[in-house]
């Protein structure tokens, strides 16, 4: 234990990036001083921040944790590359270490099902899956809806840049979704 303990701790403390910086005045002149922070720096960070906001998705328009959220996507990157075989500063044990703090490698995946949750309660008050592209109490939704529709068009046509998957057609069909309706045929 003790010797793959040390081993994971190396793993960890390979790879260092140059953040955040930092503003010092010295003799009245603004330096900026970069801390350069290890892959477990970071690590540490990103523990916080699920401490805090009970989940490891940083977003990126979040000026106070911007380094983290770039961080984040990086270990995404790298994650992808290892997948496929390249040569990256992810390891199997940095993987681990992330899985087990619930880290999402596929953030827009989740994101879709999110939403597929939202139009299944959607379904539930209203009796159908004919969400307002205007809809006040959950804007996402609506917009979310009309994008399903889109992609569903995109890949009607074989255009190669619909998000739409069989799987995802599936999932919406079984929930009734209208694929050519619109809300205010209601």
């Amino acid at each position: 234990d003790i010797m793959l303990s040390q081993k994971v701790s190396k793993l960890i403390h390979a790879g260092t990036t140059e953040l955040p910086a930092t503003s010092e005045k010295t003799n009245g002149v603004k330096t900026t001083k970069v801390k350069p922070m290890t892959w477990s720096d970071m690590f540490e960070e990103l523990k916080k921040y699920k401490e805090t906001h009970g989940n490891c998705a940083v977003p990126v328009k979040c000026p106070s944790h911007k380094h983290l959220a770039l961080w984040v996507q990086k270990q995404r990157r790298q994650y992808r590359e290892m997948k496929k075989g390249r040569s990256t500063q992810m390891t199997a044990e940095r993987s681990d270490l992330l899985n087990g703090l619930g880290f999402v490698w596929k953030v827009y995946e989740d994101n879709w099902h999110e939403m597929l949750d939202d139009l299944r309660k959607y379904k539930e008050r209203h009796g159908d899956c004919l969400v307002p592209q205007v809809y006040a109490p959950n804007p996402p939704l609506g917009h979310w809806v009309n994008n399903q529709r889109q992609a569903y068009k995109r890949m009607l046509k074989g255009e190669k840049q619909s998000s739409m998957a069989k799987e995802r057609i599936c999932l919406l069909n079984e929930i009734g979704f209208v694929w050519k309706g619109k809300a205010s045929e209601k």
